[in-house]
């Protein structure tokens, strides 16, 4: 099949355009904070902390250096169709 697939990013809307036959397309909307727009960082808690245990912060990824969000959002697969 020849031709253009399109697909939209469940999580923030974007949308897509790929030429046929469609390869996989990941959005890059988890590098960005929802709050501010500004780049994440990759996070890395302190590990001899106490608090590092609490409420499963384990599976933070992400956090925005200006406003200290944390994420732990990973890449989001756009259905090409």
């Amino acid at each position: 099949m020849t031709g253009h697939a399109t697909g939209k990013c469940s999580r923030c809307g974007r949308t897509y355009h790929a030429k046929r036959p469609a390869v996989p397309v990941y959005c890059d909307c988890y590098l960005y904070c929802p709050n501010d727009g500004a780049a994440m960082e990759p996070y890395s808690p302190d590990l001899s902390s106490p608090r590092f245990y609490e409420k499963g912060s384990i599976n933070i990824f992400y956090r925005c250096p200006k406003c200290g969000h944390l994420s732990d959002k990973l890449p989001v697969e756009v259905v090409m169709a």
